[in-house]
């Protein structure tokens, strides 16, 4: 039957490209195989690999089984060896055309933005660039809008259908736009590299991936262009663009260009290639990791201080930050005001802040602020401070590092004390005591922070400056909006993000969080990419509702569940 991209019913199936360089298959290929995995699954329809290259080694193709695909297309040719947009385009587009796949999906690397568009166009059919959500079920895609938009999904009309819903940032980041293509197929999207979630492998499913070496064909005078050479500077394949961190070296290194090179490398040595730095330390001897990590950490403190003298921290994986807020005097009066969850962070910066903890327990509490009182006095402390703590899942805490002065997260410990931290702090300035007996206070109800800043979050929290065109600022019982913006404003890109702080107060947790979700709904402004939307998500999220995450949730994508 003759392709006709117009024939919507005629295809079926989901696809996705299995990038490979120099015969090793890309990470980014895993995650969209895990998404696509769930898109087949919706339609009930099969999930298959395409791969193109020169002698690939069967257990790299029967390993994309064990991230989802049923069957793995292998095209096997010389000419497929090193990429050229002239024959990768017109075997998957011959594919295409025998095949008919519903969905077609492609990494946003620099091949699949090359690649995507010249298939799209030679398959008359729309193409949609670099993605970070999919859907195809419309409750699935209503959820996703509940946590993610202000739109009134309850009360606004879809249309049920599965065409593929393709969600990107636009202009800018200032929005999220979905994009369909109910009229031609297949509908083909390029998914940016790191935000779907790949699967566990699963060495069942990969022992049972069907390989297929379909028929085609390609000739020299298919390509357009000549490859005459590939050099290559590197002696070995590295992934630049599913990697997490990227060890490089600069000007820092001039007085010692081997060494600091030999740094550099003995350190990336150590990551061994893992996702997270947090598994690179578990599996590498501590011994051999905290040799480079005490060498790097002298250099800089001699370089910087005159100083090499440093000392070590006990690595505490996964993590919760909790603080607790003390106020000393000068007639010698420490007391503590419960503590404060800060485990909500990007790049080890707070997002979300609450008291009191829900994972912190009666017995910890006491702990926790006995031991910062008891911290205070030892060292003569005069003010308001904060001292924070890591606690890891057992619930064994360890000092983290103490703040002297009056924190952003202060509001949430004033909502449920009835305490004015900012008087208080006044009137030890002036050499007055503390107004408050410890015994007086008594933790009240629930309070939940959002740091309001001009960042966006799909682009790895990116600071956006610009003017506030308008704003609208929530209210109503139990909330409070702390911030020195208005209209016409003009946030620089010279200082921190934050433009404001969102609190509110309720009677228990669940009342903070419900009301923390209308606030956030409410809140606007215009004129600059907030990161709002991503804090709705988060609130909505079960981890977050559980109160099951630590300080590495939002990296590791759990609120995205």
């Amino acid at each position: 039957m003759a392709f006709d991209s117009k024939d919507t019913a005629a295809f079926k199936g989901v696809w996705v490209f299995c990038e490979q360089r120099e015969g090793v298959i890309m990470s980014t290929s895993y995650q969209l195989l895990s998404e696509g995995r769930k898109l087949a699954n919706d339609l009930g329809v099969e999930l298959c690999g395409v791969v193109l290259g020169k002698d690939i080694k069967e257990d790299y193709l029967k390993a994309l089984g064990g991230y989802g695909a049923d069957k793995v297309y292998y095209c096997n040719h010389e000419l497929l060896d090193v990429y050229t947009t002239d024959a990768y385009t017109k075997v998957i587009c011959d594919l295409v055309e025998d095949k008919k796949p519903e969905i077609f999906l492609i990494g946003a690397t620099n091949i699949g933005r090359d690649l995507g568009p010249r298939c799209a166009a030679r398959l008359h059919t729309g193409l949609t660039a670099d993605c970070t959500h999919l859907d195809v079920d419309v409750e699935k895609y209503k959820a996703f809008l509940k946590t993610t938009s202000t739109i009134d999904v309850d009360n606004t009309k879809f249309e049920e259908n599965t065409n593929l819903k393709m969600t990107r940032p636009a202009f800018g980041g200032h929005l999220m736009a979905t994009i369909i293509c109910p009229r031609f197929r297949p509908c083909m999207a390029t998914v940016r590299p790191g935000v779907m979630k790949k699967n566990p492998f699963d060495q069942a499913k990969a022992d049972a991936v069907e390989i297929v070496k379909p028929a085609f064909e390609l000739a020299e005078s298919d390509i357009h262009t000549e490859v005459t050479e590939v050099v290559k500077a590197a002696k070995k394949l590295v992934d630049l663009i599913g990697a997490d961190y990227i060890v490089s070296v600069g000007r820092g290194i001039s007085k010692d260009v081997e060494g600091g090179i030999k740094l550099a490398e003995e350190l990336a040595a150590e990551l061994g290639g893992r996702s997270l730095l947090r598994r690179a330390c578990e599996a590498v001897p501590a011994v051999r990791f905290h040799r480079v990590c005490i060498v790097t950490a002298r250099a800089e403190g001699e370089a910087v201080f005159g100083d090499g003298e440093c000392y070590m921290e006990k690595f505490v994986a996964p993590a919760h930050h909790v603080e607790v807020q003390i106020m000393a005097d000068k007639q010698g009066h420490v007391f503590s005001l419960g503590e404060r969850e800060c485990s909500v962070q990007r790049r080890h910066q707070k997002l979300i802040e609450e008291s009191p903890s829900a994972f912190v327990t009666p017995e910890l509490r006491e702990k926790m602020t006995s031991a910062a009182v008891a911290l205070a006095k030892r060292v003569g402390y005069r003010s308001a401070g904060t001292i924070e703590f890591l606690v890891d899942n057992d619930r064994n805490f360890y000092f983290c590092e103490m703040n002297t002065r009056i924190q952003v997260e202060h509001p949430v410990t004033e909502q449920v004390t009835g305490v004015d931290l900012v008087c208080e702090q006044l009137r030890i300035a002036a050499g007055e005591p503390i107004s408050f007996k410890q015994e007086d206070l008594v933790m009240r109800g629930h309070a939940i922070e959002c740091r309001i800043n001009a960042e966006d979050p799909s682009r790895n929290f990116a600071p956006c400056p610009g003017t506030l065109v308008s704003l609208h600022l929530p209210g109503g019982p139990g909330v409070r909006v702390d911030s020195a913006a208005y209209q016409g404003y003009k946030i620089p890109p010279f200082y921190d993000s934050m433009i404001g702080k969102l609190i509110v107060y309720g009677s228990d947790r669940t009342q903070a969080i419900d009301r923390m979700r209308r606030a956030l709904a409410e809140t606007l402004f215009e004129g600059v990419v907030t990161g709002t939307d991503y804090q709705m998500h988060i609130l909505c999220s079960k981890a977050f509702v559980d109160a099951n995450f630590n300080v590495n949730s939002i990296a590791n994508g759990d609120f995205d569940q």
